[in-house]
């Protein structure tokens, strides 16, 4: 069955899950909300009813039978901001970024299958950076087992995703975020965050120390197994060449990783990576709505209302 989505805010993230959502199928964008007026003069009202009002509460996603709520606008990104698409008709909420006292951070190809429909209404997506950072983790944690690892992400001081800078600190950090999709790994895992006046996407550079000696080659066999194999597949891309931060204007992994940086000394390795870009996290964007809608209704479905 097809999985009805409403878009709030039309900024650079909404825009491209409105042209990703249009090639899904089983996905449906029956609404957008923006309250700037370029962007939303470029939906056809005839096929997506269009709003312009700046409170959730008074969205009309009870009217649109919104099965799912994607928040866009990175203004309702906390647990009492993003509840108001609920009020308004919203089954579930999925916010795009990294969220606030929402119920649970879900990365597509990292812990979807601890979603659950009747606890997790409000869900963030993470951030790109985020999740790029979960699929380098998982793929060293698999065979060689992590004893310690600690992510660096070198980015941009202006947007990424987010329409604020991040900085290390409290809850809504990087570790905050990486350790709510990998809790397992909350004693051996640690993260900083380190922006830059400059263009381009986040580098990301995770140093482990694992749990047996291993080898360039058996490293980046890894990596280019979970690039083609498995739940990451599609979600991770190997690239022998050195990253180029301009070239994600159409990338749809959200980890390229540079195979020729790879680092290995015994136990201890280093990756680098790239994080991807806008397009890709409307794809994963795209991905979450559509598990949540299915998921939704499978278990309504078994279990009743």
């Amino acid at each position: 069955m097809t999985v009805r989505v409403a878009i709030n805010g039309l900024g650079r993230v909404g825009q491209a899950l409105l042209s990703v959502a249009a090639e899904q199928p089983g996905l449906e964008v029956v609404a957008v909300n923006d309250i700037a007026g370029p962007a939303r003069a470029a939906v056809d009202p005839r096929q997506i009813r269009v709003s312009a009002l700046a409170d959730p509460i008074d969205l009309p996603w009870a009217d649109g039978q919104v099965d799912v709520a994607v928040e866009c606008t990175g203004r309702f990104t906390s647990r009492e901001g993003a509840a108001g698409h609920l009020v308004a008709g919203a089954h579930h909420v999925v916010v795009a970024g990294r969220g606030r006292r929402l119920d649970a951070t879900v990365a597509t190809g990292v812990n979807e299958r601890t979603f659950d429909p009747r606890r997790h209404r409000l869900v963030s997506a993470g951030s790109c950076s985020g999740h790029a950072a979960a699929i380098l983790t998982l793929v060293l944690a698999g065979r060689l087992g992590i004893r310690h690892a600690f992510v660096i992400e070198v980015g941009p001081s202006g947007p990424v995703v987010r329409p604020k800078p991040r900085r290390a600190g409290p809850p809504g950090t990087a570790r905050s975020e990486l350790l709510e999709m990998l809790p397992a790994l909350e004693a051996r895992v640690d993260c900083s965050e380190v922006r830059l006046a400059v263009d381009g996407g986040v580098v990301l550079v995770l140093v482990a120390r694992v749990g047996e000696e291993t080898s360039v080659r058996e490293v980046n066999r890894d990596l280019a197994r979970a690039a083609t194999h498995g739940p990451m597949a599609g979600l991770l891309r190997c690239v022998h060449d050195p990253l180029d931060a301009t070239d994600l204007a159409r990338e749809t992994a959200s980890c390229v990783v540079s195979t020729a940086s790879t680092r290995v000394d015994g136990c201890l390795v280093q990756l680098v990576a790239q994080a991807g870009g806008v397009w890709s996290y409307a794809h994963r964007l795209a991905e979450l709505s559509h598990l949540v809608g299915d998921r939704t209704r499978a278990t309504l479905t078994a279990t009743g209302p």
